[in-house]
């Protein structure tokens, strides 16, 4: 598995067939998001980043870090916004 370092962050990008469990709802992501999605779930994070965590929803531009194994490997700058989900 990988481990950040610095200000960084590994985020596994939504895609049709991936559902992400956020807090204790789980839910699906839309088909709309399968190609150059901007959402994802955060898989590691280092220790230096506080802002989100292993498992929480991100919205980031399409622009944001590097591709790794199926992931992305951002700054926690490129991250737009936590994604909450609704009841």
């Amino acid at each position: 598995m990988i481990e950040p370092l610095g200000e960084y962050l590994y985020v596994k990008p939504a895609t049709a067939d991936c559902s992400m469990k956020i807090g204790s709802i789980d839910f699906n992501m839309p088909q709309t998001a399968k190609f150059e999605t901007q959402e994802g779930v955060v898989l590691a994070v280092s220790d230096e980043v506080t802002t989100v965590k292993v498992g929480d929803g991100v919205l980031y531009a399409k622009s944001a870090g590097i591709e790794f194994q199926g992931g992305k490997l951002m700054k926690i700058g490129e991250v737009i916004s936590k994604i909450k989900p609704t009841i």
